[in-house]
């Protein structure tokens, strides 16, 4: 037997354990989503930041040898094939003018779930809050009259941001950036990034100055009507943090201040 042929069967040898340890995390993977369903049944499954400080590991553990684009395709697969064995799943993509968010959804997410598109993001938002499993994902960036962001105040607030597609990023980034919103409770990891959508009667360096008082460094990444802004928090802030109150008494009681939700900060290639 030549060379060629024994590296080939080492090869074939280490699909096989693969193949085993996949199984064997299925099996694992049932048991964590018969105990999920006792505790948070009305909730998606999802735990972005485990999955976050997961995939950072995981390409640290790799140290270059294999590249990290594979490294995060391969594992984002594997993680979103665990959460649809827990929890039936279903993506909604916003269309319209934005093509971006129903492809980086199928990168990040996986060819084999089905992409719903939806063309107006008011529609995407009541599906996703209607439907626990569900996740939607929307443009980071959105400069259209009506931005999905502005939220009305009395609007029930169980939908939260939990990460920032692509995971891996260019620098400069290739393509725009888009978020994935679900019914789950955002989880803080090694290097955050917080959103907060504001509506308020203030000028921009004044509305700055008042996440400054309170340690919150911004950056106002869309503005809207000259009253609605979206801006980012580079940390993480929890759901119910008091620091929210803290700026809406600051801001005046026809402020609305809501905390969009936290997602771990890409890794930059």
């Amino acid at each position: 037997m030549n060379d060629l042929s024994n590296f080939r069967m080492k090869i074939d040898a280490i699909d096989n354990q693969i193949i085993n340890l996949l199984r064997s995390r299925v099996e694992v993977v049932r048991n964590v989503g018969e105990l999920k369903k006792e505790t948070s049944a009305s909730q998606s499954f999802i735990r972005a930041g485990r999955e976050a400080t997961m995939l950072r590991e995981l390409i640290r553990k790799a140290d270059g040898v294999f590249p990290a684009q594979a490294i995060a395709t391969m594992w984002r697969m594997i993680i979103s094939t665990s959460l649809s064995i827990e929890q039936e799943m279903s993506i909604y993509t916003y269309g319209g003018t934005n093509q971006n968010c129903f492809w980086l959804a199928r990168e990040y997410f996986g060819t084999f779930l089905q992409m719903n598109i939806i063309d107006n993001t008011d529609d995407l938002i009541d599906k996703i809050t209607k439907t626990p499993s569900a996740v939607g994902v929307l443009p980071l960036i959105d400069n259209s009259n009506n931005p999905w962001w502005v939220r009305p105040g009395g609007e029930s607030n169980n939908i939260y941001v939990f990460a920032r597609i692509p995971f891996l990023e260019e620098n400069p980034a290739l393509v725009p950036p888009v978020l994935a919103i679900a019914n789950t409770r955002p989880e803080q990891t090694e290097e955050d990034i917080s959103l907060f959508s504001v509506t308020a009667n203030i000028a921009t360096e004044s509305l700055q100055e008042i996440f400054l008082k309170h340690g919150l460094t911004t950056n106002i990444l869309s503005t809207s009507g000259g009253n609605n802004f979206l801006l980012e928090v580079s940390r993480f802030i929890a759901v119910g943090d008091s620091i929210i109150n803290y700026i809406k008494n600051a801001l005046g009681e026809d402020s609305i201040v809501r905390l969009m939700g936290s997602y771990a900060v890409p890794v930059r290639l």
